[in-house]
């Protein structure tokens, strides 16, 4: 009876698998032929507040500073690769967002990146961002930079650069314990701190220091919404009915299990 439960349990896994592979498949597909218009990602307030806050440091001459995350090293080490890329790819999207805003309003955008491995894709964002809002003279490439790689050599520049330029907004999607250090010390100088980060974990320190914050799935979703791509819209659609079908299974076995039924235990225990 044992052996057979575990069959039938190895079994539905791989049905899930495909069925949800499938889902994801069709809505990338029909994004795709251009059918997948219908799809819409709700305004988030941390998006909204991006744009005031850029208009903050128009009025007040202030920069932006933003660290838009740690893709590699010690994330790939802690956050596993695949949560990695998509981090990385988030928060390069918002980092296009707000340099298109700051090339619009002419405001200074400093970038300093913790890991060297990832200058140039950042650069070459930052840059694009510029040219799509015509603003490819003021492009200065040396605002975006390699500072250090270790958590306390880049905690000790950020602080001092806080201090130094005093912004108006201060964005970080890191998720290091330095990280946390930075949205301190850019609340100490006033600046709006606006954050986001992946990790379910890590969200406490964000709440408490940031403004605004971007929690957990909110990161890709923010990343998809500003990107303005439509396969990526879909796929957030497509992890969203993925994680209802798993809530109304767990939901659903609860109450079975509780009313003393064990078909849903034995369907689906390993």
């Amino acid at each position: 009876m044992e052996k057979t439960s575990t069959t039938v349990s190895q079994g539905m896994y791989i049905v899930f698998g495909v069925v949800f592979a499938g889902l994801f498949a069709m809505t990338i597909m029909l994004a795709k032929l251009g059918k997948a218009s219908w799809i819409k990602i709700r305004a988030l307030p941390a998006l909204e507040a991006l744009r005031d806050s850029v208009g903050r440091c128009t009025e007040m001459g202030k920069s932006v500073i933003i660290n838009p995350g740690e893709p590699s090293g010690y994330q790939t080490a802690t956050m596993g690769p695949a949560e990695n890329i998509a981090h990385f790819i988030a928060g390069n999207a918002l980092l296009s967002y707000i340099a298109g805003m700051t090339a619009k309003n002419n405001v200074k955008l400093l970038v300093p990146i913790s890991f060297a491995d990832t200058i140039a894709i950042t650069q070459e964002t930052v840059r694009a961002a510029y040219i799509k809002a015509g603003k490819e003279s003021a492009f200065d490439v040396s605002n975006i930079y390699f500072v250090a790689s270790q958590d306390a050599a880049m905690n000790a520049y950020m602080n001092d650069l806080v201090i130094r330029e005093r912004p108006g907004l201060f964005v970080t999607f890191a998720v290091s314990g330095t990280s946390f250090q930075q949205d301190a010390m850019a609340r100490e100088v006033g600046a709006i701190v606006i954050g986001g980060v992946a990790r379910v974990s890590q969200l406490g320190p964000k709440i408490a220091l940031c403004d605004y914050v971007l929690m957990g799935d909110e990161l890709y979703t923010a990343g998809a919404y500003v990107s303005g791509d439509q396969s990526r819209i879909s796929t957030v659609l497509a992890t969203d009915i993925v994680k209802g079908v798993f809530v109304t299974l767990m939901i659903a076995g609860k109450i079975a299990i509780t009313a003393g039924s064990p078909i849903l235990w034995n369907l689906f225990k390993a």
